[in-house]
């Protein structure tokens, strides 16, 4: 289940199109992933910044952060928390931008990295193979 908090309403209303827990679904039949929620909460650059800097040690806003969780006896797969601004001011199409960011997050919480070149492009690859087959929902 997708558990999906906003800072404030007019976020909400601004994202509620978005069918993200229909995409989250589909990617758990996908990936395997079986009795696992997420929370995902949609916030401002000011807010992102402050977590940022509390568990990166990087004081700037960023578009998104992941923390997974590795219990495996817990039902909550992870947390993700999506700056509505950046993510605005990174894409003219938001409703991509947003699933992008989120598809990202997904792939974070069920042990993909980034740290390396070839980590890289890999996470590439599979964001954008999923980001095209779910931007149609």
């Amino acid at each position: 289940m997708l558990d999906i908090k906003y800072k404030n309403s007019s976020l909400k209303t601004k994202i509620e199109g978005i069918k993200l827990d229909s995409i989250y679904k589909k990617f758990c039949e996908e990936f395997n992933i079986e009795n696992k929620n997420i929370n995902l909460y949609f916030t401002d650059d000011s807010e992102i910044r402050k977590l940022n800097k509390q568990y990166r040690g990087l004081d700037k806003p960023t578009d998104v952060l992941s923390f997974p969780l590795k219990d495996e006896y817990d039902e909550l797969l992870g947390q993700i928390v999506i700056s509505y601004e950046t993510a605005r001011k990174q894409s003219q199409n938001l409703n991509k931008e947003i699933i992008h960011l989120f598809i990202h997050s997904l792939l974070h919480l069920i042990g993909y990295t980034h740290n390396t070149e070839k980590e890289y492009n890999k996470m590439k690859k599979i964001e954008e193979k999923y980001l095209g087959k779910y931007e149609k929902e």
